[in-house]
């Protein structure tokens, strides 16, 4: 739980200082954006287009034409960046109907392409079909629901939605406070099927250029962008095996995914 205190510092929120945020509550998110949204207020976690941009637009080629998934969107201006820069296929997801409805209501006639669905990341359903996205981001959400007492329920329902909607030769890229000794054991389960490759970023949104995550050690305040592409040296993972992991998580009572039997790969030397 320390890494979800150390989080109250960057919340929209202020709160009760005596208390650390409950991120993984829908509830404190209503009232959070209860808050704020009346005021048209908008707020970017760890990072925005500035730290972002470099990376994310050659995952998509630079192709406009590609499309985007942002899973817990928020009111964070990330996909508004991403439509400036020509890229329109732009979807965001979010269980707070007033986020939506605020983001939506503030890009209706500079950005009437965008798309805003109200969904749990962890469970969208029939709301969004398969394969649909070449580039799914989720920015911090992660970090909202390791915070959860539940949460390895949480992490893989949202992992599982990703590795659903994104295409074949898509990527998933997950923005985190954490570092890989947090999430590569979410990230790396066979079930998912992904190489990963973690990129350390500097803290300071507006100079993030990248660092290797093998030397010298985490900066203070860095964060980690973790890319993640089908692995060359596996079969396509199934629905089945995403479906298996699910249930292995839901038996058990511990809320860690590093309890859950699984049938691991060798880790790769590239990137994974």
């Amino acid at each position: 739980l320390p890494a979800c205190m150390a989080s109250a510092s960057s919340s929209p929120h202020d709160g009760d200082s005596q208390k650390p945020p409950e991120f993984g509550d829908v509830r404190y998110w209503e009232e959070v954006y209860g808050q704020t949204g009346a005021e048209g207020e908008v707020f970017d976690w760890l990072q925005g287009w500035p730290g972002l941009g470099w990376l994310m637009e050659p995952l998509l080629a630079r192709d406009p034409e590609r499309s985007v998934l942002h899973l817990g969107c928020g009111t964070s201006t990330l996909a508004e960046d991403f439509y400036d820069h020509g890229f329109r296929q732009q979807t965001s997801v979010d269980v707070v109907p007033s986020v939506i409805a605020q983001m939506a209501a503030r890009n209706k006639a500079v950005r009437p392409e965008m798309r805003w669905v109200v969904a749990d990341a962890t469970s969208i359903g029939d709301a969004l079909p398969p394969a649909s996205f070449d580039l799914v981001v989720e920015k911090s959400t992660l970090d909202a629901l390791l915070c959860t007492d539940d949460h390895a329920q949480a992490v893989v329902g949202l992992l599982r939605e990703a590795a659903r909607l994104v295409r074949p030769a898509g990527v998933f890229l997950s923005v985190s406070m954490h570092g890989p000794h947090v999430l590569s054991r979410w990230l790396r389960q066979p079930a998912f099927g992904w190489q990963v490759r973690v990129v350390e970023l500097q803290g300071d949104p507006e100079d993030a250029a990248p660092r290797s995550s093998g030397g010298g050690g985490r900066r203070r305040n860095s964060h980690y962008a973790y890319v993640c592409t089908r692995h060359p040296r596996r079969g396509p993972p199934t629905q089945e095996a995403r479906d298996s992991l699910w249930d292995r998580v839901t038996a058990r009572a511990a809320s860690d995914v590093s309890d859950v039997p699984s049938s691991r790969s060798p880790p790769s030397s590239e990137g994974e």
